[in-house]
């Protein structure tokens, strides 16, 4: 029986392994130009503010309400025109002759399913702006969801409403589209860092719009100045089958 010669044999299984971990060294140095921008974006970007700093947002956004509703609403509305149902819902609407069983106003109170209401995001329409204690400009960006993670910011989508995937029946759905100041909350700090912010969002109907907005993990209250005019409206109702 011919003898066996394990040197050669090691000494192939050290060279393969040596390979692979300089390949693995390789690719480990190697980094994707998004993987970098993603670590960059990561870094703590502090700003001095000062002592406090106010975050705004600003553009357009509005209201939006999903509600469930009666077969005999659906028929009577379903049955006239567009313009008939606005000046019934509208500022100055009234009830007329709509019988008490068929009415949906206050359209705002048809919300059973949905109720939201803030900036809206993804659109172009919508700013964010960063002011420190002289009330001088220190960071600005649009409300755009993808831009945001890019540079390290959180954007958290709640939930999501769509009408086509609800339970067959008759629904309502009314907007307010909004135009003005929806969100003004100071906090103090004696720097800022973008990167500490998170946003919360939530998708109804396709419309996204912002919820929340967090600082190094508090909830910032900028409900107070929330300032907008309505520039118009709009109603539809859907009869959802299977």
């Amino acid at each position: 029986m011919p003898k066996k010669v394990p040197v050669k044999a090691v000494s192939k299984t050290k060279s393969i392994g040596s390979t692979k971990r300089k390949v693995a060294s390789s690719l480990a140095i190697k980094k994707s130009p998004a993987a970098k921008k993603a670590a960059a974006a990561k870094k703590p970007q502090l700003i001095n503010c000062g002592g406090s700093f106010e975050l705004s947002i600003y553009g357009m956004g509005g209201e939006i309400v999903i509600g469930e509703i009666t077969k005999k609403q659906y028929n009577y509305w379903n049955s006239r025109s567009s313009d008939e149902l606005n000046e019934h819902l509208g500022i100055d609407g009234e009830e007329g002759s709509t019988p008490d069983e068929c009415s949906l106003r206050e359209w705002p109170d048809q919300d059973g399913i949905a109720h939201c209401n803030g900036p809206e995001f993804d659109t172009g329409e919508c700013r964010i702006s960063v002011t420190n204690a002289d009330g001088k400009d220190i960071w600005k960006a649009q409300c755009d969801s993808q831009a945001l993670k890019e540079n390290g910011i959180e954007v958290e989508v709640e939930n999501s409403m769509e009408i086509y995937k609800l339970k067959p029946g008759y629904y309502f759905c009314g907007k307010a589209f909004e135009k003005g100041s929806f969100f003004g909350a100071t906090h103090e700090s004696d720097t800022f860092d973008p990167t500490k912010l998170k946003f919360v969002v939530r998708n109804v109907n396709g419309w996204i719009l912002m919820v929340e907005a967090y600082y190094d993990g508090e909830q910032l209250d900028g409900s107070d100045n929330y300032s907008t005019r309505t520039n118009s409206s709009e109603f539809s109702l859907k009869n959802q089958k299977k």
